[in-house]
């Protein structure tokens, strides 16, 4: 935050002008240094009493200049200790470099202009931050009418100055305030070398070009002109308009387009089959391969909210990719996506970033989208409840398809009923958490601490619950080849469920 040195003139300090020099400052400075120059800040005015210089008043000149090349802007010079007034050589060389010059008298301390430039600093940063912050939200307003050009012309009202956005073919998309001549736009923006956010000078106009969001070879840009610079502030709200104008450009075009499809999709569904498949193509478009193929996964998680978690993820990198995310919830710890049939398990696992470490995954083999069915998805979660998490199990590594057998069913079916089944029951009863303490137990296999880690609980408490779950249902939990038959049951009861949920 600058302010011109006149301001200290007017703020009733006691000191005193010595020339007619305007300029301003951002800092106050004290120094008697005879060579200052390495510690003075850009836009200072050094404070000073020239002691260093009291025996030799003709080297005061070249100080000022060496002062000025350094940055300060301006110059205040304390009288009544080593000086009575100020040197001529001092008055000279300020004028010469067009500094304000101007001295303080002995019973003005420098402290005290320093700190009364740094209160009124404070005071018209907190304005300024208060209309930046006001403005914003005048623009907000105007942006959720959907009106770019309310938007446009409230920024360049706010501004004093003169907006409009051109897209990278030079045609005008929208403007507010004064209109910018074809010229004076094209010779700011026009140049292919220069199609980026910058700021600079065309004759005595200052103009300040945003980029904005690219999409392949498509992007916008929005141009402020007006007759001088764009403070902090200022460049805040004209990077908040052009948010919202990207967001106007954008965002309508794209989700009405899915609304629209959407809609369509519901009409066909509502009114029968016939057009039904088509849409249902149409719908598809985005996510098969170029042979229409699609790859189902099925992702697992010991807690919802790791589901949740990664599940962000996944839409977060898709979109990032200018993807489309195709995702169904199966149950409270599973959920279905849908990814296009030639994309690699690699590649599939990446999408899930550093939260695949907290869910199980299932991949399928590259299908044919109209022919995916229920049970293709009931064998991948199968297959995902089997999988360890922080694993994935690919269409060539899952071998549990015997689980699906009449057979091996009957007698799983039956050994559920003897443990989980029980268990059930208790828990609807007392209100305890047998099913999940087993089921989570044997899926962290055996491992006590991580299971209470996983449930939230105690260890003491978790293995209470277990001792009282081998007593319920008379085993024995510490043999490792029981626990491998228990996990077995808990993957085919937590898959028929959720069959039968979905």
């Amino acid at each position: 935050m600058t302010l011109p040195v006149g301001w200290l003139y007017r703020a009733g300090l006691g000191i005193l002008p010595a020339n007619t020099c305007e300029a301003e400052f951002s800092i106050v400075q004290t120094s008697e240094l005879k060579d200052p120059t390495t510690f003075i800040l850009p836009g200072a005015i050094v404070l000073t009493l020239g002691l260093a210089f009291a025996d030799r008043p003709e080297d005061l000149e070249g100080h000022v200049h060496a002062l000025h090349e350094a940055g300060a802007v301006a110059i205040g010079f304390g009288t009544g200790v080593a000086f009575d007034t100020i040197p001529p050589g001092v008055r000279a060389a300020a004028d010469a470099c067009g500094m304000p010059l101007f001295e303080v008298p002995r019973e003005v301390a420098f402290i005290k202009i320093a700190h009364a430039a740094h209160t009124e600093q404070t005071r018209q940063s907190r304005i300024h931050q208060q209309w930046a912050s006001d403005t914003q939200t005048r623009l907000t307003r105007a942006a959720v009418t959907g009106d770019l050009g309310q938007v446009l012309q409230d920024a360049a009202s706010s501004l004093q100055a003169a907006i409009v956005i051109v897209d990278n073919d030079g045609r005008v998309r929208g403007h507010g305030g004064t209109a910018i001549a074809p010229e004076v736009r094209e010779a700011i923006v026009g140049d292919a070398d220069t199609q980026r956010s910058r700021a600079g000078y065309h004759g005595t106009m200052s103009y300040l070009v945003q980029k904005m969001t690219q999409e392949g070879d498509r992007y916008h840009l929005l141009l402020a002109l007006r007759d001088h610079g764009f403070d902090t502030f200022e460049r805040a709200v004209i990077t908040h308009c052009v948010g919202l104008a990207d967001i106007l450009l954008k965002r309508p075009a794209y989700l009405r387009s899915a609304r629209n499809e959407l809609n369509s999709l519901a009409v066909a569904l509502l009114l029968g089959i016939t057009t039904e498949g088509a849409s249902i193509e149409h719908a598809m478009r985005n996510v098969v391969d170029a042979r229409g193929r699609v790859r189902a996964v099925v992702a697992r998680a010991n807690e919802a909210r790791y589901l949740e978690t990664a599940h962000r993820a996944v839409d977060r990198r898709l979109a990032q990719a200018t993807r489309s995310l195709f995702s169904l919830p199966l149950a409270d710890d599973l959920r279905l996506y849908l990814f296009r049939g030639n994309r690699q398990v690699a590649s599939i696992v990446d999408f899930f970033g550093p939260e695949a470490k907290n869910i199980a995954l299932a991949v399928g083999p590259p299908t044919d989208w109209d022919t995916l069915t229920e049970d293709d998805i009931t064998a991948l979660t199968r297959r995902a409840r089997a999988t360890a998490v922080g694993s994935c199990a690919s269409p060539f590594t899952s071998g549990n398809h015997w689980l699906a057998d009449p057979a091996v069913v009957t007698v799983l079916e039956g050994r559920a009923a003897e443990t989980f089944g029980v268990l059930a029951r208790d828990d609807a009863a007392f209100g305890t958490d047998y099913t999940r303490t087993l089921e989570t137990y044997l899926r962290l296999g055996g491992h006590l601490g991580q299971t209470a880690q996983a449930l939230g609980a105690h260890r003491h408490t978790i293995r209470t619950r277990l001792r009282r779950i081998a007593e319920v249902c008379a085993v024995d939990l510490d043999d490792p080849v029981v626990r491998a038959e228990l996990l077995l049951v808990a993957v085919h009861r937590t898959t028929d469920t959720a069959s039968h949920s979905a």
